[in-house]
């Protein structure tokens, strides 16, 4: 299979974790939580740079603002065409999965959106499921699926205490969305995407 056939055909199985800023340890997106923050008593890195609170593979790390800025560019609306920073044009281009969104013994609903990234120039392709996020102290089981994306950046510059930046793909039902560069509490649950170092 393809990456994107994963997401197009299995989208809950593909669609990951959310994290708290700074900490290791996943928290399943379709299961309630208690406590409400601070899943396993995590200590926290921020900024986000030290392998032994990485939620990401051996070599690879949390981007920075500065990355993902040059990938999804605030203001940039959602579907549409780009430059990204690095000069090759973008398509980016909404997407549902095929079938019904079944999540494990927990009733969670939603709809299996994912945006596709496609480089005009040498035809790759990243994709990213709207896989929502959750509050700092939310009980709730429902992450909004199917209605936006929030990705951790590795950075806190300028920020009062217990906020770190993060990009929003904030479509929340609509069929068009624009990205945003917006400040998300450190306790509170959002994806995350790895780069190599």
């Amino acid at each position: 299979a393809t990456v994107e056939d994963m997401y197009h055909k299995s989208w809950i199985n593909t669609v990951g974790g959310l994290f708290q800023f700074g900490r290791l340890y996943m928290y399943v997106p379709w299961q309630g939580y208690n406590p409400s923050n601070n899943l396993g008593n995590q200590t926290a890195d921020a900024p986000w740079v030290n392998d032994t609170h990485m939620p990401c593979p051996e070599g690879y790390r949390i981007p920075t603002g500065n990355e993902w800025q040059s990938l999804l560019p605030a203001d940039q609306e959602i579907p549409g065409r780009y430059k990204a920073g690095n000069g090759e044009t973008i398509a980016a281009t909404l997407h549902i999965g095929e079938g019904t969104l079944i999540t494990p013994s927990s009733g969670v609903t939603g709809t299996q959106h994912y945006v596709k990234f496609t480089s005009e120039d040498t035809g790759r392709s990243l994709i990213i499921p709207l896989a929502g996020s959750k509050g700092d102290k939310s009980s709730s089981n429902n992450p909004a699926f199917g209605k936006r994306a929030v990705l951790w950046t590795n950075e806190r510059n300028g920020l009062p205490g217990g906020y770190a930046w993060a990009y929003w793909l904030p479509f929340e039902g609509a069929e068009t969305a624009v990205i945003k560069k917006q400040r998300l509490q450190m306790e509170a649950f959002a994806s995350v995407r790895c780069v190599k170092k």
